[in-house]
């Protein structure tokens, strides 16, 4: 099949099959809006990413199989976001009286921290990345990585005092040594 003839096979399967793939999504994901954007998310991606088919009559079952995996990978980009939203409104900070104000000023103080000590604050905390998997993936050591990672809760934490003006307002807790530095 060639470039031609994959688009053409995947533009009449989107005119034909679309309303019933976001019918199909929704029972994979929760929302029909969350649906309809995988649905073209998937179609937009295999567009770019010409396939090899020996059977053309299997592009509707080889959409369906990548309709799935995208739906997967999306829910845990969404369950990950949310478990890092609450781990990032906990640590290394606890407040005695969580706002949204209080969510707004981390993710400001995040934004304001230089690139690498915001890579590896997100890598750790955002993402749950250990250590040296996060110094192997920027091409540091475990000791730049641990530096950043204490340079960077140490901003963080001046940021948040500063930004509540009371210091009553908020209970600033140390992170344990093992959370901060170890995997």
């Amino acid at each position: 099949m060639t470039d031609d003839q994959w688009h053409d096979a995947l533009a009449a399967l989107y005119r034909d099959e679309a309303d019933r793939l976001v019918g199909f999504a929704s029972f994979l994901v929760r929302g029909s809006g969350l649906a309809e954007e995988l649905v073209h998310d998937t179609f937009a991606h295999l567009l770019q990413q010409p396939v090899a088919l020996d059977d053309p009559g299997k592009l509707g079952a080889y959409v369906r199989t990548a309709l799935v995996n995208r739906s997967r990978s999306r829910l845990r980009r969404l369950a990950l976001e949310r478990r890092t939203l609450r781990r990032l409104s906990d640590l290394p900070f606890e407040w005695s009286d969580p706002s949204a104000a209080d969510h707004d000023d981390l993710r400001t103080a995040i934004r304001l921290l230089p690139r690498r000590q915001r890579e590896v604050i997100v890598l750790r905390f955002h993402a749950d990345v250990d250590v040296r998997t996060i110094a192997h993936s920027l091409g540091v050591s475990e000791g730049t990585v641990k530096t950043h990672l204490h340079r960077a809760t140490r901003s963080l934490r001046m940021h948040l005092e500063g930004a509540g003006g009371d210091s009553a307002h908020r209970t600033v807790e140390r992170e344990p040594a093992s959370r901060v530095v170890g995997p």
